[in-house]
């Protein structure tokens, strides 16, 4: 995103330091007094602790929580133990400081990958994560690095609260592979839509000024079959969900398919590229019954 509407100070003095669990399997974190268990976190530590449970409100063990951050390799991780709680992971405070809205990545076999946030990150203090994990469903695919944040776009943004950005650009464009695409509707022919959700931030197809952002399915040969503008997302500078249907006639089951999400040119003097950031991307077959990802027609 290049252009926010609102500044750095004034979102740090609304930020609402709350935790939330979404049956969606996204969560939100919120920032302590800096005593994270009691214990005091010192001046040159963010510290990031977590509870995962599944939308059964059951404990998860073995759910893997990463921070993908610039210039740091590997990222970050800790794992959650028998009690849903990740054994708390210290990042050092220059690494992350300045940055808001910092996105976790939560993965664990059998389940959509989840998310939550810490909205500031600050030494001394301590972000505690938490997330409801939802089941993976049959009629439900998960695209290869689509559980992790991807920074789509050129790199040269404005650097004010709305381009905080935590992961460097990969480039213009990011191709997200769907392996069991043509295994899943071949054998289910009347899965006739593919509904892609995906959590997004600094995302603006919409919000001036346009960006002529896509996203798109494309053939094992290159071919791009379907494409739609892309989305928005939140214009304070929050994670926020998209959605996009797309036929399934008109993609084709014959082989492979790729989700490939393209920054494009905005309505600018200086025709700059959108830059955002993308996470936790699902695709749900639907019939012709249904509507959203897999919701009955009322």
């Amino acid at each position: 995103m290049k252009y926010p509407v609102i500044a750095f100070t004034r979102l740090l003095g609304a930020v609402a330091l709350s935790t939330l669990i979404a049956a969606c399997g996204s969560g939100g974190g919120d920032d302590d007094d800096g005593a994270g268990g009691g214990v005091i976190v010192p001046l040159d530590t963010f510290r990031v602790t977590c509870t995962v449970i599944d939308t059964a409100a059951a404990l998860v063990e073995g759910a893997v929580v990463t921070f993908n951050i610039e210039g740091i390799n590997p990222s970050p991780s800790t794992t959650t133990g028998a009690d849903g709680k990740c054994v708390p992971l210290d990042i050092k405070a220059a690494d992350v400081t300045g940055l808001t809205q910092v996105a976790a990545s939560v993965i664990k076999a059998g389940y959509e990958p989840g998310q939550f946030t810490c909205p500031v990150t600050t030494g001394g203090t301590t972000c505690n994560g938490a997330v409801a994990l939802r089941p993976l469903a049959t009629n439900t695919s998960l695209p290869g690095n689509g559980d992790v944040v991807t920074h789509i776009g050129d790199g040269i943004f404005d650097g004010t609260i709305n381009s905080q950005f935590q992961t460097d650009a990969v480039g213009l464009s990011a191709d997200f592979p769907i392996a069991d695409w043509a295994t899943k509707l071949q054998a289910n022919p009347g899965w006739t839509r593919a509904t892609v959700v995906l959590d997004a931030k600094g995302w603006q197809t919409t919000i001036a000024p346009t960006c002529k952002n896509t996203i798109a399915m494309v053939d094992s040969g290159g071919v791009v079959k379907q494409s739609q503008p892309g989305g928005d997302s939140s214009a304070t500078g929050e994670w926020s969900s998209s959605t996009f249907d797309f036929d399934v006639a008109t993609v084709g089951t014959s082989g492979p398919v790729t989700l490939r999400i393209t920054a494009g040119t905005c309505n600018t003097p200086a025709k700059d590229v959108d830059d955002f950031e993308t996470n936790r991307i699902r695709v749900y077959y639907c019939d012709a019954a249904t509507i959203g990802p897999c919701a009955p027609k009322p």
